[in-house]
């Protein structure tokens, strides 16, 4: 026991010995975290005019070419099926007897697409001109601007 005793004192006066013990370092002031500035709205897309009344003569599709995705849309409504790839957009739009396709690519910004090719296509036993196909589809999109 007076071994324990004598253990016991050596280590307490080791420990009064030690060097005090640095306080704990001050917790990292959080910095208010910066926010990215967000880039301009982008302007409203030129929606191109095309005459569709009884004696004008029937639009050409090629008027769609460098037209912004947003304003083919505002001018056909949604298309029937859109197809995302890297870097290319196609919309199929379906009227009575014809089908058009639409290719997009992006020029200035990666968030703006606009039409770079077209394409006009009959139905079976219909003999559809590009022409004629893009004045149906003029005539029963929901937002037709005249």
């Amino acid at each position: 026991m007076i071994r324990h005793a004598v253990l016991a004192g050596g280590f307490f006066a080791l420990a009064a010995c030690a060097a005090p013990s640095a306080p704990p370092p001050a917790a990292p002031v959080a910095e208010t975290p910066r926010v990215a500035a967000l880039p301009p709205p982008l302007p409203p897309p030129v929606i191109p005019r095309f005459d569709i009344g009884p004696a004008a003569p029937e639009p050409h599709p090629r008027g769609l070419m460098g037209i912004e995705d947003r304003a083919v849309e505002l001018l056909l409504g949604p298309p029937a099926v859109r197809r995302r790839d890297i870097g290319a957009q196609m919309w199929t739009y379906r009227g009575e007897g014809c089908s058009m396709q639409l290719f997009y690519y992006p020029e200035g910004s990666p968030e703006r697409y606009y039409v770079r090719h077209v394409e006009t296509r009959s139905a079976p036993r219909t003999a559809t001109t590009p022409e004629h196909c893009f004045a149906l589809l003029l005539r029963a999109a929901p937002t037709v601007r005249n």
